[in-house]
């Protein structure tokens, strides 16, 4: 129903005014997809003329419109774009993230109807509050909504172990959405992560980074049972069952062959005391005020441009940027030697 709304307001906003003042001119209105041309005879497309009837906006009496696809090969949305431009089509109505970056680049006013994923982080507009430029339309948070996706499969199929994904690569906004996971190794002890709500079978991460242990400690997680299906290609060392010339099935002592590095462990034992007595949670909110000071502080030079979001939704205490004049490395130099002292 999202949709049929969208789309009726298209007629009211997209295409406004003509019709109340008389005007007996011609709108020019442009359909664009990345895959085959949306026909005017289809659902969607059928739908939305429909409206833009009720509405005095009637193609082949004042409403021409012109509908182009890619069919799969992106490359093209560009040229089509420019041949919408050249026909003075005023407004594109557009679905997936390629055909709307092509139709921003252009600057033609444009109306997304669905799968450009979200569009602060696919760089389609600087904010959903001041989104600038001249697109509007649906935006969504389809790669949250992956990971959901992939625990109501598990709920409906428990026995279910692999899952096939397929994806364009050149659509940012589908790569975003089927890449979701939780990165563990740079996000463990900076977010809160609770393996229960992933359906992950198994999750690795350093104890150096974010948990604040010594050099040389990690962790490995793993689902209740999943062991079973777990085959070691290497081992040595078979630990509390030395007698024997294969690991132990028990564990932890099945994935803990030699010594282990007991100082290491003591270290990273203490770092995970101190995370949950001063918890993720908080420390992921002192983390969250200070890059926001750090964003707002950059946002002021001219010269310093922010890679990634530019709020702190959906970003941990990782800022990247660039200086005009100073290559990456020369800037990483800079300031070691002015602030690493």
């Amino acid at each position: 129903m999202k949709r049929r709304r969208l789309l009726s307001s298209i007629a009211g906003a997209a295409v406004a005014p003509a019709i109340a003042s008389g005007q007996t001119r011609t709108w020019r209105l442009g359909l664009l997809t990345p895959t085959v041309p949306l026909e005017p005879a289809s659902p969607p497309a059928k739908f939305l003329l429909d409206v833009l009837a009720q509405r005095g906006y009637r193609p082949g009496e004042n409403l021409a419109v012109t509908t182009r696809g890619a069919r799969g090969q992106t490359a093209r949305l560009a040229a089509m774009v420019q041949e919408f431009k050249a026909e003075r089509v005023e407004v594109l109505v557009t679905s997936g993230f390629p055909a709307t970056l092509a139709a921003k680049d252009a600057g033609i006013p444009t109306v997304v109807v669905r799968g450009v994923g979200d569009p602060v982080a696919t760089r389609l507009i600087d904010s959903l509050a001041r989104p600038g430029g001249t697109l509007t339309g649906i935006s969504d948070e389809a790669a949250t909504l992956s990971i959901k996706r992939l625990s109501l499969l598990k709920e409906l199929q428990p026995a279910l172990t692999k899952v096939a994904m397929l994806w364009n690569r050149d659509d940012l906004g589908m790569s975003l959405r089927y890449k979701a996971s939780a990165d563990a190794a740079q996000s463990m002890g900076h977010v809160p992560l609770d393996v229960r709500n992933f359906e992950v079978d198994l999750m690795a991460a350093p104890g150096h980074k974010g948990l604040l242990g010594p050099l040389g400690t990690g962790v490995l997680y793993l689902r209740s049972g999943i062991e079973r299906d777990l085959k070691s290609f290497r081992c040595g060392g078979t630990g509390t069952q030395s007698d024997e010339d294969r690991q132990p099935d028990v564990l932890p002592d099945k994935y803990e062959p030699g010594n282990h590095n007991l100082p290491g462990l003591a270290g990273l034992g203490a770092a995970v005391d101190f995370l949950r007595t001063e918890t993720v949670e908080a420390i992921h909110e002192h983390h969250t005020k200070l890059v926001a000071r750090l964003l707002d502080g950059f946002s002021q030079i001219e010269s310093v441009h922010i890679h990634g979001p530019r709020s702190t939704k959906n970003r941990t205490s990782v800022v990247s940027i660039t200086v005009d004049g100073y290559a990456p490395q020369e800037l990483g130099a800079a300031l070691e030697s002015a602030f690493c002292r």
